[in-house]
């Protein structure tokens, strides 16, 4: 017994700091030698990620994912064209586990050319059904958004109202400090999260010590946040998964201002619901999928009242094996009784891995074109063409 207790506390210490001991080398390095990294890793696994064991109860496992793309972008006035290369992803997790029930999550990310933190937290599988985690991660919030992992995007990214509601909420990172609890069990999930509501790691982490006499580190915050999601699968029609989320949010948090001035910052309420047929790529050979994503923000003398509400649906068809067809279309309103903003994404994806029997998220090649069509006439429409490579071992 003494002996796994060393093994679990020695893996939950040196490997997480030989990561962060990688991570500081590499963080003032060239991208370059970050993406030598990546691929080594990647050569070296041959499974959905790679594990090593410290006697029989500590595993430590290793995912990673690179996504590289070519893009060609256009802005019509003042007429403005950018093409080039680019890496809208380079992520290495590790997750240390003891017994299967307790552990600990460390998620980061390179592709800025420095590493940053995406999730940092520990969990305790309670039971079978039953997990609790507490630490900076994704709770409960649209499914369109974190619950969609990058890899199973339809297109080159998640939907954009997904986007459009992350940046007026908790951000664009879809994480948050708090506490959560999950409830998973033959297709029916359901969880609570309690969090900060500001979204940001840095901006929001409440660590003063009292040493220096300031009991609150001079930041006053009276608000927090709780969100609850609920989702079904049916195994009556293969594919089928309806949910919902809600939320309330009494943070102020600077997303919710109408401008840059934090001070100006708004509660709201806020909820989604999702219906799909076929969630992830290659997944059957007909897809279809409706999201609608709503905020209510309450006006404060300061900021006015706020309704903004999108929606997107998404269909897609599999041309042949590993070879998929998909085309969304969504709207964005600002506020009610204003012009919506329009999205449409039309593209194909292409899976090697697929063809050879593997998942399809492990090598996918995405070719996309993406419009954006702003509801006033004072903007104009935005193009965008997308080639991505994705390898993952996720």
């Amino acid at each position: 017994m003494h002996r796994r207790h060393e093994y679990l506390f020695a893996s939950i210490y040196f490997i997480p700091s030989a990561i962060i001991h990688l991570v500081m080398r590499f963080k003032k390095r060239s991208l370059l030698r970050s993406l030598v990294l990546f691929v080594f890793v990647m050569i070296s696994a041959n499974t959905a990620d790679a594990q090593v064991s410290f006697g029989s109860d500590v595993q430590a496992r290793f995912s990673v994912a690179v996504q590289p793309r070519f893009m060609y972008g256009r802005e019509s006035s003042p007429r403005i064209e950018r093409v080039g290369f680019g890496l809208r992803r380079a992520r290495l997790r590790t997750t240390v586990v003891y017994k299967e029930s307790v552990g600990m999550r460390l998620h980061l990310d390179f592709a800025g050319g420095s590493a940053s933190a995406v999730d940092l937290y520990g969990f305790y599988q309670a039971s079978p059904r039953v997990r609790f985690r507490v630490g900076y991660f994704a709770g409960a919030q649209p499914r369109a958004l974190i619950p969609t992992s990058f890899t199973v995007s339809d297109g080159p990214d998640r939907i954009a109202i997904s986007d459009r509601w992350a940046r007026s909420t908790i951000g664009a990172g879809g994480r948050d400090l708090g506490v959560d609890v999950e409830y998973a069990d033959d297709g029916n999930r359901l969880s609570l999260f309690v969090h900060n509501g500001d979204g940001s790691l840095s901006r929001s982490n409440f660590r003063t010590g009292i040493g220096g006499l300031m009991a609150t580190g001079g930041t006053e915050q009276h608000g927090l946040a709780v969100s609850t999601s609920a989702s079904r699968q049916f195994k009556q029609i293969k594919g089928l998964e309806l949910g919902a989320f809600l939320g309330h949010n009494s943070s102020k948090n600077p997303n919710t201002s109408v401008d840059s001035d934090a001070s100006r910052g708004r509660d709201y309420n806020t909820f989604s619901l999702h219906l799909y047929w076929g969630a992830t790529p290659g997944s059957q050979p007909v897809r279809l999928k409706g999201d609608v994503i709503g905020t209510f923000f309450v006006g404060n003398g300061l900021a006015p009242a706020q309704s903004p509400l999108g929606y997107a649906v998404t269909a897609a068809a599999r041309l042949s094996r590993g070879f998929e067809a998909v085309a969304t279309f969504e709207a964005y309103e600002i506020d009610v009784d204003a012009t919506p903003d329009r999205y449409v994404m039309a593209g194909i994806n292409y899976s090697p891995s697929a063809r050879r029997g593997l998942p399809f998220h492990q090598e996918r090649l995405t070719i996309a074109y993406l419009s954006g069509i702003p509801g006033t006439d004072a903007a104009d429409t935005q193009h965008q063409v997308v080639v991505q490579l994705q390898l993952a071992m996720w």
